[in-house]
């Protein structure tokens, strides 16, 4: 009985540490102008606008700017008239700008 608690222990321990690293690797790539909350989701979702944004500009320094002063700047406000976003997408996008760069 005292193995299989400490197998069970053993098993606990382990997977709470490799969450524990998962979100050290996140945030070792978190941009660090970024002092707002910490949001992968939202990091993602502004991230990935940047990289389709360079994709239909095909111009390789598009992904930098994009991503410059945590997504505030107006490369960024480029890409979402680019892509022809819907107004509500747009707010979206802005929010999480927002809440990454607070």
């Amino acid at each position: 009985m005292i193995a299989l608690r400490m197998m069970v222990l053993a098993v606990v321990g382990a997977l709470l540490m490799t969450q524990a690293h998962a979100l050290l690797a996140e945030r070792d790539v978190y941009p660090s102008e970024c002092q707002g909350s910490f949001s992968v989701p939202a990091l993602k979702a502004v991230n990935d606008l940047c990289l389709q944004c360079e994709n239909e500009t095909r111009d390789r320094t598009t992904l930098g700017k994009c991503k410059a002063n945590c997504f505030n700047n107006s490369i960024f406000a480029g890409c979402l008239d680019l892509l022809q976003l819907p107004e509500s997408e747009k707010a979206t996008y802005i929010k999480h700008v927002r809440l990454l760069g607070k």
